[in-house]
């Protein structure tokens, strides 16, 4: 399971070089984790911002659904860029309150749609755990399988980067002596490597791209569609350039260790549709 760290004080030094680190990943949960995200990746998040080849989902939605995830992770990166993205899609100040809830209610209260209950419960059962498939029900009966099905997509992509921030970050904690270097292992220094790359791009785009969004459009940001679609392909391609490798190994691996694809299995199911393919074929049976 994630491991979650937290401080309530931090130093200067901290805020500055780390900020709070939330929710992280180990080697075995990442690996298991990778094959739900790549098959969600190809499958849903495309269509999810651009409407080609899966249900488009309202740009100001898709933020608040970014938000209500990363309210039960903490990643500092995702905290910057969706938070930012959410405000300027028209939340305004009640993206910073979205992300402060605490439960699936007080985030209901911020923003009450019902990708975002399904944000908020997902992110705190991790993807996978008991209790996630009966919100995702849920969210089907109430936005439709296909729409669900984009919204899952966007919930599981922020997962991802929220875990890939923290464990960035908990890693170069330990790299600048902020935290004890004992804690460093082969995997965090593998994947710091592999990952830091990526989001230093995205802290670029962060820093430079959409303050001079906001800038040039202001008020009219939220009304500039076209901006958040392309965000939206732009993460998309600079993640599936590093997703596909850990995917793809992870993949393999299933196939050497059941226990990896036993982890994912019902997350494959609903992502790909085998489950109503399942059913079918025992009806007619």
């Amino acid at each position: 399971m994630p491991k979650r760290s937290r401080k309530q004080n931090l130093n200067c030094i901290q805020r500055a070089l780390d900020g709070p680190t939330g929710k992280r990943w180990t080697a075995l949960p990442c690996l298991s984790d990778h094959i739900v995200i790549l098959t969600s990746h190809v499958t849903g998040l495309f269509g999810a911002y651009t409407g080609c080849c899966g249900e488009a989902i309202e740009h100001d939605y898709v933020e608040a659904i970014m938000v209500a995830v990363n309210s039960t992770i903490d990643c500092p990166y995702c905290d910057s860029l969706h938070t930012e993205l959410a405000s300027l899609s028209g939340h305004g100040e009640a993206a910073k309150r979205l992300l402060k809830a605490k439960s699936v209610d007080a985030a209901m209260k911020v923003v009450n749609r019902p990708g975002v209950a399904y944000a908020r419960r997902m992110g705190e059962l991790d993807v996978r755990s008991p209790g996630e498939e009966e919100a995702y029900d849920a969210l089907c009966t109430a936005e439709g399988d296909a729409r669900a099905k984009s919204i899952k997509a966007l919930c599981i992509f922020l997962y991802w980067g929220g875990m890939t921030g923290n464990t960035i970050n908990c890693t170069k904690k330990r790299l600048l002596c902020i935290a004890p270097c004992s804690g460093l292992t082969c995997f965090s220094m593998l994947f710091f490597l592999y990952y830091g790359p990526l989001f230093f791009v995205v802290f670029f785009y962060n820093s430079a791209v959409i303050p001079c969004f906001g800038a040039v459009f202001g008020e009219k940001s939220k009304s500039q569609v076209w901006f958040f679609k392309f965000t939206g392909v732009v993460l998309w391609v600079m993640a599936l350039i590093w997703i596909i490798p850990v995917g793809i190994l992870a993949c393999f691996l299933s196939i050497c260790f059941s226990s990896l694809r036993e982890q994912v299995k019902d997350q494959l199911e609903y992502l790909l549709g085998d489950e109503e393919e399942v059913s079918s074929e025992e009806e007619e049976e």
